[in-house]
């Protein structure tokens, strides 16, 4: 992505940056079997489920040992290698992230983004970050895989509501690259989870459709490519500094992902004005395993 520094002032450096860091949550896609590279969905994700305390298996009451115990650690595993695995879903993020920058204020900006990941791998991404306020700056970009190809595009204008409006022509190169230059892989968790990661567990309950649990990430492993999108989108003069990452996940019985809520906290600097950052977001998933097909869009061969 790029953007030209006679054209942007100061404010408007400090908020690309806040959009670019905050896209990297997980994000994602309308709900309907044939995509149209054009479109965004938004659905409402907050409604809860209602929760029931977890009770742990009596050996003396004749537990099925066939049946794997459901932990808070193998819940998050099996979470983890399904966001990251083949399997196919949509999902849809909203949220937003509150800015502090020095001399200015605070800033809000909203935040929509779409995924989906169709039954033969290929991947549709959409981001996009829109201003509230005169002060701020409206951005979005898409992004298509197949085959160990990226294709990516970055949209003119986007709506209120969040639809884009596009100019010509895709920039095409390999997933590896993107990966290597903007520090994300698009269908793919941009938070490294694993044992070695994660710092707490908290609050691990099944609810009426499946499990929930709340984890906080330890940020010096965790987000470790995640800071290098950041440092490479915003071109912050300093290492971007995250205080915390709070992720509360709400499965279905088959531990597959339904909703997860990400919360951040995080400092940025450029143009030598320092910025912190408090970012909430919330995804839907759904579609799990079952069978669609992404449409090529349209200048992709």
């Amino acid at each position: 992505m790029k953007y030209s520094v006679k054209k942007l002032n100061i404010l408007t450096l400090i908020i690309v940056a806040v959009f670019v860091i905050n896209i990297a949550v997980t994000l994602f896609a309308p709900n309907v079997d044939n995509v149209d590279a054009g479109s965004v969905w938004e659905d409402e994700i907050f409604d809860e489920d209602v929760d029931i305390e977890v009770d742990t298996p009596v050996v003396d009451e004749g537990v099925n040992d066939s049946v794997e115990a459901i932990t808070q650690e193998s819940l998050v595993k099996k979470v983890f290698d399904t966001l990251n695995g083949a399997k196919s879903y949509k999902a849809s993020t909203t949220g937003s992230v509150k800015t502090n920058v020095k001399v200015v204020g605070n800033i809000t900006q909203n935040i929509s983004s779409s995924t989906q990941r169709d039954s033969n791998g290929k991947v549709l991404l959409f981001n996009a970050s829109v201003k509230t306020a005169s002060i701020g700056v409206t951005v979005g970009r898409q992004i298509f895989t197949k085959d160990g190809m990226a294709y990516y595009r970055d949209a003119k204008s986007v709506s209120a509501t969040f639809e884009p409006t596009y100019g010509e022509g895709w920039t095409r190169t390999t997933i590896e690259d993107y990966h290597s230059q903007f520090g994300i892989t698009a269908g793919k968790s941009y938070y490294l989870v694993d044992e070695s990661t994660i710092l707490s567990y908290n609050n691990f309950k099944t609810t009426t459709t499946g499990y929930k649990v709340v984890i906080e990430l330890d940020v010096s492993k965790a987000v470790g490519d995640y800071i290098r999108n950041v440092q490479t989108m915003s071109g912050s003069t300093t290492k971007p500094a995250f205080e915390y990452v709070r992720l509360t996940i709400t499965t279905d019985k088959d531990c597959q992902p339904t909703r997860i809520v990400i919360e951040e906290k995080y400092a940025v600097t450029v143009m030598g004005f320092s910025a912190s950052c408090s970012t909430m977001t919330a995804t839907k998933y759904s579609n799990w395993g079952k069978y669609f097909s992404i449409s090529t869009p349209k200048g992709i061969n």
